[in-house]
């Protein structure tokens, strides 16, 4: 008993530290989550943060709604699909990268991928709490999307080492490429195209 108090740690410093040792934080995380139920919260930590992410841009361009009700009614519905939706939504991506994993030679199980998949965004939805509360004093809108766009990108490497290190990859730059490349497809060439 004694053992496994001393082997707990607090989820917060678990996330300031993972940012440090990505390798590391994902496998204390294989070790010591081993059921569905110590999935949850990773679920929803990611669902609030990006709640959090969301709201204050909301009320930075309150001059955006014509009255405060249509603010609040936003707001509500924001939390709504964060709540409910987003969850879901969650799972069906994480269902959706295993199997893709798979077709490129993982050798992970569903729930460790799962469980890369819930702490890679739980890392990344951190930074992007952050970096939302940071823009909101930026006025500058290159800067503003400077920012935005490096904030992505290092979401976009967690992602890519992690799933990489749970996958047994050997050469997660090859995901981490493939993975800058469809950011790239989806910001800067898809809009300019329509």
């Amino acid at each position: 008993m004694n053992k496994q108090l001393a082997n707990k740690k607090s989820f917060f410093l678990l996330l300031i530290k993972g940012y440090f040792d990505l390798d590391k934080s994902i496998d204390y995380q294989l070790q010591t989550r081993k059921l569905e139920r110590q999935l949850l919260p990773l679920v929803y930590y990611v669902s609030f943060a990006l709640l959090i992410a969301k709201i204050p841009n909301l009320f930075v361009f309150n001059s955006y709604y014509p009255n405060q009700d249509l603010q609040y009614a936003k707001l509500g519905s924001i939390v709504v699909v964060h709540i409910f939706f987003v969850p879901i939504f969650i799972y069906v991506l994480s269902f959706i990268t295993h199997w893709f994993l798979l077709l490129f030679g993982s050798s992970s199980p569903y729930f460790s991928t799962r469980l890369a998949f819930l702490w890679s965004l739980s890392l990344g939805s951190s930074l992007i709490v952050i970096v939302s509360l940071i823009t909101v004093f930026i006025a500058d809108d290159k800067l503003k999307f400077f920012c935005i766009s490096l904030s992505e990108l290092i979401v976009i490497y967690i992602f890519a080492r992690i799933l990489s290190y749970a996958a047994h990859f050997k050469h997660w730059h090859i995901v981490l490429m493939s993975l800058v490349s469809i950011y790239i497809f989806l910001n800067m060439v898809l809009p300019y195209l329509n």
